[in-house]
Formats: structure tokens, sequence, C-alpha cells
């Protein structure tokens, strides 16, 4: 058997004990190969016939066409993703822009095929990081992407809801489709990165604060349709925390692990 031209673990749906080790043996991705782990046998063939087996899922269900769409979608990014987590989503995400861009998002929604002049929000110009909206989590902080923002910035909402959701190269969700409009509501207007970094940089010696102020500040914007939030509010801190942590040693053992 060749060596993996590429390694990925994705996760399985539904909150599944266990992974799938994904592993092209091409350039072209023709040849794959992929198991159950920890202790699958490995299964050859192409990425939608590897996957679907591997998962005893027909190759048409919607959650195998989405993992294979990802994992084709990331062939031509400059740095592949180590593993891989693809959800349906509900509820709302966040996503941080300039607000220059805000009479292009209202008419045209977000769509990264449209950036002009003004630099992305972690400052790329003339091309977006990645063909895909970038969003964060509902109880992460949007301020995070503001304080990468050298001009005022607009928060934006967006549903979610029957779309399906990749995890992101540094943990960020991300939707490789464009946003139609009427999926946005716009949060917040006119925010200054430099007020955002001086609160923020008063407020260090306050983890309390700089961990869960934003969630806070969003919260509302989190509900399901009976009003109760999608998510623990309170516990934002924690989850927070856990969820950088478990990316850390997530990227640390994947980039040990040999399949």
């Amino acid at each position: 058997m060749p060596d993996a031209c590429y390694s990925s673990a994705v996760a399985l749906p539904d909150g599944t004990e266990g992974w799938i080790a994904f592993e092209e043996l091409s350039p072209d991705a023709r040849a794959c190969r992929a198991r159950l782990e920890p202790s699958g046998a490995w299964i050859v063939g192409d990425t939608a016939h590897v996957i679907a087996a591997t998962c005893g899922r027909p190759i048409g269900d919607q959650w195998v066409q989405a993992v294979v769409a990802a994992l084709e979608g990331e062939r031509g990014w400059r740095e592949r993703r180590p593993q891989l987590s693809v959800t349906l989503g509900t509820g709302a995400r966040f996503h941080v822009t300039a607000s220059v861009n805000r009479e292009s998002i209202a008419t045209h929604g977000l769509d990264w095929r449209r950036m002009g002049t003004a630099p992305g929000i972690a400052n790329s110009r003339w091309k977006p990081e990645l063909p895909c909206v970038l969003l964060c989590h509902d109880g992460e902080n949007p301020e995070f992407f503001i304080l990468m923002g050298r001009q005022p910035c607009d928060v934006w909402a967006v549903q979610v809801d029957g779309l399906w959701l990749e995890s992101g190269p540094v943990g960020w969700d991300l939707l490789p489709a464009p946003v139609p409009p009427e999926r946005l509501s716009l949060v917040e207007r006119d925010v200054d990165p430099n007020a955002v970094r001086a609160r923020w940089a008063a407020a260090s010696s306050s983890t309390e604060m700089s961990l869960t102020g934003g969630v806070r500040r969003y919260r509302h914007y989190a509900r399901n349709d009976r009003g109760r939030p999608r998510i623990n509010v309170e516990d934002g801190r924690r989850r927070i925390t856990d969820n950088h942590t478990q990316m850390r040693s997530s990227r640390e053992r994947w980039s040990r692990q040999r399949w």
C-alpha cells in the first residue's frame, strides 16, 4: 500500500464515538482508503465509497455527501485540515466583517467572491483567506475577530438551521457556500477595534470578563423558537476554555498519529 499523500481524522455524525481515519493515496485523490478507528479494517476506493462504507451509510446520504464535498473543496487550499467535523447547523452563528461591506452584504448576503478593496478581517487583501464564510459559535466571542480588524467592524448573526457546517482549520466553523441576506441580521455596527483592544487590555486581569463578555452580549441571538437559550450562557467561560484546550490537544494528537 503506498504512503498517504494526505491524512485526516473525520468525526462521526450525531456524536457517535470514534472517528474515521481517512487517507488519500494519490495526488488526484482517485485512490483513497479509510477505516473506523480505533480498530476497523481499511476500505479502499474513491472518497465517497470509503466514507460511506466506513460509517455504514449509503453514498447518497446527506452527511456523507457533505463530508465528501468538504474534502474535495479543501484540496485547493494552501493548508488542509488534519481533522474534520461536519454537522447540521442549528440556531445562530456570528460573522465579523468591515463596516464598509454593510450595504453589499444587505443586498447580496455573505459572499467571499464579492470581496472588494476592503481587507478581510485578518487583513488579507484582494482575496479571502479561504473560499468560505468563517463563523464563530454561539458561545464564542465575536470580539476575537474584531480584535484582528484595522477599521470599524460590523457583527452579523447568521441563521444556520439546515446548513452543513464544517470545522475550520483553526477551530472556527465555516460555511462552504454564500449566505443569502434573508438569513442575516445586523447585530452590531461600526465597532472600533481600538476601543475593544483598550477594553480587553484594561480587563486583562479579569478572566471572567475577557472570556464571557462576548457570550453575554450576543446571547439573545442564540435562542430557539420558544425563547430558551440554545446554549448554557452562564457556562460560557468553561465551554470556551474547554474548546480551545480540546483544539490544541487534537492538533497535537493528530500530528503525532500515524495510521
